[in-house]
């Protein structure tokens, strides 16, 4: 769920690899399918940018749309979530070293999470 956010929120220096790369392969993420649940009266226009997969205008516009809709707070919560899920499932190990680097990893997850919001870097 991060990494399918952030190849739709990021830019390409910030997540590592080139941005939209999931749109480009027409790869249907949470994130477009939370997007396609949002716009459930008016989808038309939505399929119609994603068979555009090499506009970086449609992808664009994909973006945007995302950002500015109940889509990114519902992939937001979705991801937070199962980082949760992840934390309680932890606290039944025996404390260990592997244990806190993936508590910190969890607790890392939720800082990118956290600034998913138009504006920030990501």
């Amino acid at each position: 769920i991060i990494d399918d956010c952030l190849d739709l929120l990021s830019k390409e220096q910030e997540s590592g690899k080139d941005a939209g790369c999931d749109f480009k392969m027409a790869e249907l993420t949470l994130p477009l399918l939370n997007l396609f649940s949002v716009e459930a009266g008016d989808q038309k226009w939505l399929v119609t940018l994603l068979k555009q997969r090499d506009d970086k205008a449609a992808f664009s516009q994909i973006k945007e749309s995302f950002i500015h809709s109940e889509a990114l707070s519902q992939t937001k919560g979705e991801a937070l979530f199962y980082v949760q899920k992840a934390k309680v499932e932890l606290a039944g190990l025996k404390n260990s070293e592997f244990k806190e680097s993936l508590i910190n990893l969890a607790d890392h997850v939720v800082e990118r999470v956290n600034d998913w919001e138009y504006g920030k870097n990501i």
